[in-house]
């Protein structure tokens, strides 16, 4: 069990929430045995291999915080094009190294220098690394090339602090949905009122009508409907 006041400020998800989250923006396949895999690390055939991201909470229910939930956004969003598991890794060591983080992919420099990662792994440090011939001539080019087309629309829906991510837009910044770790643990709120879009999304399903919940919590109208968009959506994810 970890105390409230480990997670105040960080945020807290699980793995099927995370893998619906990170489902919802990528449309992949992310799953609660990739969530572990890269999360916790796994055993295959008597060889132990180690985690793509580093957790900060020591957590039996495989919990994550906000900013490793943003790694593995940006892991899963590798994996989507093509990016092997050892360039991963690799990238992730060499990112902590540059960036001087347990981080990497959720610091503010990814989002400017996140490219030079890659670059540095083929330039000078991938035979040090042990990467196969073929992940240096077919990944780490292709891990430089999403950087400028692909990877942008994702670091737009995430607000950047001085030194880490501070808060996720699932539906982008003009969908009122916002995870901040600063507010509510974390989970998805209306942005504007701070209600959780489960809580508006239950009495839907209840059977209750939006105008009444709107009354009810004191929101507009369009922060209900937007929570029932949402968790819809991510249901279905």
């Amino acid at each position: 069990m970890i105390a409230e006041t480990t997670i105040i400020g960080k945020g807290i998800y699980g793995p099927t929430q995370v893998a619906k989250l990170v489902n919802l923006k990528l449309g992949t396949d992310f799953n609660v045995r990739h969530f572990r895999r890269w999360a916790r690390g796994y055993n295959r055939a008597g060889t132990e291999y180690g985690p793509i991201i580093i957790p900060d909470l020591a957590d039996d229910r495989n919990r994550v915080t906000f900013v490793e939930f943003i790694e593995l956004l940006f892991v899963a969003f590798f994996r989507k094009h093509r990016i092997r598991s050892e360039v991963i890794h690799a990238a992730a060591r060499e990112g902590a190294r540059l960036f001087d983080t347990p981080h990497p992919f959720a610091v503010t420099r990814f989002r400017t220098d996140g490219r030079s990662i890659f670059a540095e792994l083929e330039r000078t440090r991938a035979h040090a690394l042990d990467l196969p011939r073929d992940l240096l001539v077919e990944d780490l080019p292709r891990a430089q090339m999403v950087f400028p087309d692909l990877v942008e629309p994702y670091f737009k829906d995430i607000d950047w602090g001085d030194v880490e991510a501070e808060a996720y837009w699932p539906c982008g910044h003009d969908g009122r949905i916002v995870l901040d770790p600063a507010r509510s643990f974390g989970q998805p709120i209306d942005h504007d009122t701070g209600v959780p879009t489960e809580a508006l999304y239950s009495f839907v399903e209840a059977g209750d009508h939006p105008r009444m919940i709107a009354d009810w919590y004191e929101v507009p109208l369009a922060a209900v409907e937007a929570a029932v968009r949402f968790e819809r959506s991510l249901r279905s994810a």
